[in-house]
């Protein structure tokens, strides 16, 4: 008898330990898996980003300046990535949402029947259904967007205008001394600078991936002066483009990040310093 306990005490013990040994291993996946969340986190809030500005940085050097002081620069090509990722998830996605939605439709016709679903499910599963189509059709016209704005759009920026043509083909052209008000984003990747005039015409764009930073210039230019610089006039002009160059204006700017009421009526227009 005393045997026969020490066995089943044993068992007991033993079966305790693995017990003990499952849950820490089961433990241990999570903590990984908690782990490679972190990893992953990190990766698309901080290397992601540093990564874009490194590639729309070096993507803007190759483009020279013309003797007439103007350089166009193209959308980096690094974006075509995520213009051919994104299909394949968009895709299947559409797909999935649209069995869904087959599946949940012959479920409302044949209620009762005991292969489709129940009337209390019938609700989440078309929601879910419309979310998947959603997010499929979401994901696969933000790659067409990317597509046509590798393919498309450009930003030039002139010794007294800047020009951007959109991922859809349509051109705006701002003289700077048409600027009614600005806003500038320079924590934003790549620094968003938004130029817009009187009349509603509206340019945004990154100033560190398409070669911005004199447009900066100009406007930090008329914050100090209270007036639109004269591109013409050498002296002015190397002034704007040492600014540029050296990030006093980018500077200046990220104190003074929004202004209106700057247009040619409020100033003297293309007047020297």
């Amino acid at each position: 008898m005393q045997e026969i306990t020490r066995s089943l005490l044993w068992i007991s013990n033993k079966s305790h330990i693995l017990q003990r040994s499952r849950v820490q291993q089961k433990s241990t996946k999570i903590s990984v898996m908690h782990y490679w969340n972190y990893v992953l986190i990190f990766i698309v809030v901080i290397i992601g980003p540093a990564v874009r500005a490194y590639l729309g940085g070096k993507n803007s050097e190759k483009y020279t300046t013309t003797p007439e002081g103007a350089v166009r620069v193209r959308a980096p090509r690094f974006q075509l990535v995520a213009g051919i990722i994104l299909p394949f998830i968009g895709i299947p996605f559409i797909i999935g949402g649209l069995l869904l939605m087959r599946y949940a439709f012959i479920s409302w016709s044949t209620l009762g029947d005991p292969s489709s679903v129940s009337p209390d499910q019938l609700t989440p599963l078309s929601l879910i259904a419309i979310a998947v189509f959603a997010a499929g059709i979401f994901f696969t016209a933000y790659s067409f967007l990317i597509i046509m704005s590798v393919r498309n759009e450009y930003v030039e920026t002139g010794i007294d205008y800047v020009e951007k043509r959109e991922r859809l083909g349509k051109i705006k052209r701002i003289l700077f001394h048409e600027i009614s008000s600005y806003s500038y984003s320079p924590r934003s990747e790549g620094g968003k600078l938004t130029i817009s005039t009187s009349d509603g015409r509206r340019i945004s764009f990154q100033t560190d991936y398409y070669r911005g930073n004199y447009v900066v210039s100009v406007i930090a230019f008329r914050m100090t002066n209270g007036h639109w610089p004269n591109p013409t006039d050498p002296t002015t002009h190397s002034r704007l483009v040492q600014a540029a160059s050296n990030g006093t204006a980018k500077r200046y700017l990220s104190g003074f990040r929004k202004a209106s009421n700057l247009s040619a009526s409020h100033v003297h227009r293309l007047q020297n310093i």
